[in-house]
């Protein structure tokens, strides 16, 4: 059964943490956990949204600031399998190198397989960006055939899942779908799942420096 908005309002609404409504405006993601009291609501709220066609609540990268603010020109999604180890690591990256550079971007990430919904990032993608400093904090959720409409850009990670990405890309989507590695050197970000902590090193900087490149592509 389709997941209702109102639902979801009527539920932030009975909440003693929020005395207000907020609908198409729920953007901030600890904001939504606060007031859902478990990761484990957030991600459901968050997952039901993303995979009903036509939701008004898709991503924080989809909709406005609750602050009032511009709404961002770039929305873009990193996408790599299960959305714990390179995605999360390259959502954490670009948002923070677009907001060293002073450009306003909302970045979010997804897997194109449903192995780890709902779970957190893998702990060593989480040590390595504590050690640079990153900011990081996400939860894994699947692509949905909205994403597609309400991002600007889609980075796949490799060519497998760029195939993903293409393969279930509707006919209305309006995202530029590409391969992150075609803004630099066209090489895949490798998937360092099953190897030690120095290949999450790895990924971290392979990370930053697509960051810049991807950011002056789209900036110029």
């Amino acid at each position: 059964m389709p997941f209702d908005l109102r639902v979801l309002v009527k539920r932030l609404h009975q909440s003693p943490l929020i005395q207000f409504l907020i609908p198409k405006q729920l953007t901030n993601q600890n904001l939504l956990r606060n007031v859902t009291k478990s990761g484990n609501q957030y991600n459901k709220f968050r997952t039901d949204f993303a995979n009903e066609q036509g939701a008004d609540f898709i991503s924080p990268a989809a909709l406005p600031s609750m602050a009032g603010d511009s709404k961002p020109e770039i929305k873009v999604l990193v996408v790599c399998l299960g959305n714990i180890c390179r995605s999360p690591m390259g959502e954490a990256v670009l948002r923070d190198v677009a907001k060293k550079r002073g450009i306003n971007v909302e970045v979010d990430s997804a897997g194109t397989a449903g192995y780890h919904v709902g779970e957190e990032p893998d702990e060593r993608t989480v040590a390595v960006c504590r050690k640079n400093k990153v900011p990081i904090d996400s939860l894994a959720r699947q692509v949905a055939t909205s994403d597609f409409i309400n991002f600007t850009y889609i980075l796949a990670s490799d060519e497998n899942n760029l195939r993903n990405l293409e393969r279930i890309r509707p006919s209305n989507g309006t995202a530029t779908v590409r391969l992150w590695g075609s803004y630099l050197d066209n090489k895949p970000i490798p998937d360092p799942y099953y190897g030690g902590l120095g290949g999450f090193d790895k990924v971290y900087d392979q990370c930053v420096n697509l960051s810049n490149a991807f950011l002056d592509e789209v900036t110029k």
